[in-house]
């Protein structure tokens, strides 16, 4: 038998059997110039005065991509991979359920905030909120 195991299952046995619930630690906070190499691109075209971004963009395109796929999409988000020292790889990624994921990428550079596309659809997209 198959049981899915989450916190809450844990809390009512613990509950159920008197013992006392221990709760676990918040994980340790992600690395702070990551998370900002995130927002530099995920704000990038707001800061000229449009009211769409990267980010907003990106969401946008989900929204209209999941209902036309056959298989679902599920949204795997932001992460930015440390290249050097104040640079980051950052990375939007989503995946059709049942095949690989597929990561819309740009490469960051905290000094000077200089956002540079990696792909043919992460340099269009970094266009379109410069545009809209």
């Amino acid at each position: 038998m198959c049981v899915k195991h989450t916190w809450a299952f844990s809390f009512i046995l613990c509950c159920l059997l008197g013992a006392s619930a221990v709760v676990a630690a918040p994980a340790a906070s992600p690395d702070p110039d990551g998370a900002r190499a995130c927002r530099l691109v995920e704000s990038y075209g707001g800061q000229q005065g449009g009211p769409e971004t990267i980010g907003s963009l990106m969401e946008l395109n989900m929204r209209q991509w999941k209902p036309q796929s056959n298989r679902g999409i599920g949204v795997l988000g932001w992460r930015a991979e440390k290249l050097g020292h104040g640079v980051y790889r950052v990375v939007y990624a989503y995946q059709e359920i049942g095949l690989a994921p597929v990561e819309v990428p740009w490469r960051v550079e905290l000094t000077g905030a200089k956002i540079e596309p990696l792909t043919p659809l992460s340099a269009r997209i970094q266009k379109m909120s410069l545009l809209l």
